[in-house]
């Protein structure tokens, strides 16, 4: 028996950090059934995934318990989500270096399994990402745009294994289906997805924004454009969803107030009149990824339901607030269908139109990149227990 700490992003709210997780651990449990993995999580229990044998519960309480832990495994995996990144906070990537230097004390065999990383504007962002290079036995990155911000601060090599939510196992296509049908949404008729977030940060402050919303410290940076980005998506949207005589489902995939998905999904639907409109709020992964293949096209401005999309052959077309999802979308070998956030919120009528002709040429050839994305950090994940 083989034990392993899980160490990642916030899986128990963020569908993409939770689609990462639920993959791994079906991978190392495919490889040795007799795998003993600990994760750190609020709402899940051991036995929830493939090989979880104990979870431990996360923050300052649980810390020491996530000490003992590390000190009992035969491998620490450190991965999902972007977690050495500081356009949220510059408190972040220290964090990240500080609770990574204490399990060291405890467990010398601690590998990176594709780390999503930068950007990295601040030097103690950069230093921090140099300190963890060097506690990691093993070091790999999601996409060129995360080597390359990682490459700036280590001399270490760095490969590139894609996300693991490459490998994530859609649920049945009726749970789909029936999915569909209790937002009261015709199933046979065409849906057009659309993921879209709350916020659009470039450089983080020293207070994560998490912690922000928890004191109600009031943040309008950026409303004014969101407000306008809001508009313009729903104008471009209400006419998409005319032309492919389609239903329109509103897929937030984080939906902590601090996020702000659910309410910038909601103030969408506000504008979308005469469109059927519906909301999904799902908290399985695999429920999301078989939704998601119902789709005809996904319009994302979030990275993760792009890549479950795009794994079920679905046309997508990329909102972009920072590199990784250029990332993302050269590793997909898609062109074309990726547009600023920025250019967006100012674009003129039909803004969407060129990307959604792009997306739909491509949907084909997407699909096939993404199983061979999948087999990759399949491969890779696998050779990290021998």
């Amino acid at each position: 028996m083989r034990k392993v700490l899980l160490l990642g992003g916030d899986a128990d709210a963020n569908l993409g950090d939770a689609g990462i997780l639920a993959a791994t651990c079906r991978c190392l449990a495919d490889v040795d059934p007799g795998v003993a993995i600990t994760i750190v999580s609020r709402r899940r229990r051991a036995n929830s995934l493939p090989g979880v044998a104990r979870v431990v519960t996360p923050g300052p309480a649980g810390f020491a318990w996530l000490l003992d832990a590390a000190r009992r495994q035969d491998l620490i995996v450190v991965g999902g989500g972007g977690l050495l990144q500081d356009d949220d906070s510059r408190i972040k990537v220290p964090y990240w270096a500080s609770r990574l230097l204490a399990l060291r004390v405890f467990q010398r065999n601690i590998v990176g399994l594709s780390l999503g990383v930068g950007p990295l504007e601040h030097a103690e962002s950069r230093a921090s990402a140099r300190m963890i290079c060097e506690l990691l036995s093993s070091i790999s990155v999601r996409d060129e745009f995360a080597q390359d911000w990682l490459q700036r601060c280590s001399g270490r090599p760095v490969a590139v294994v894609p996300d693991p939510a490459f490998m994530l196992e859609a649920a049945s296509e009726q749970n789909a289906v029936d999915y569909v049908r209790s937002l009261g949404l015709n199933a046979e008729r065409p849906l057009l997805g659309v993921a879209v977030r709350g916020w659009f940060h470039k450089r983080g402050g020293f207070v994560p924004r998490k912690v922000r919303a928890s004191l109600r410290l009031r943040d309008r940076h950026g409303r004014a454009e969101r407000e306008q980005f809001t508009e313009n998506l729903a104008a471009e949207i209400r006419q998409l969803a005319r032309r492919l005589d389609a239903s329109v489902l509103l897929m937030p995939s984080y939906r902590l107030p601090h996020e702000g998905d659910l309410e910038a999904s909601e103030a969408l639907a506000a504008r979308l009149d005469g469109v059927s409109v519906g909301l999904a709020k799902i908290d399985d992964p695999s429920l999301f990824k078989a939704v998601a293949g119902r789709l005809s096209l996904m319009v994302a401005a979030r990275m993760h339901p792009l890549i479950f999309a795009a794994s079920m052959g679905v046309p997508v077309v990329g909102l972009a607030y920072n590199g990784k999802f250029e990332g993302a979308f050269r590793l997909l070998d898609l062109r074309g269908q990726l547009l600023d956030l920025e250019l967006a919120s100012n674009g003129t009528d039909g803004w969407l139109d060129a990307p959604v002709r792009a997306a739909f040429a491509a949907s084909c050839a997407a699909r096939d990149k993404t199983a061979a994305l999948a087999q990759r950090v399949r491969a890779h994940t696998a050779a990290l227990l021998h």
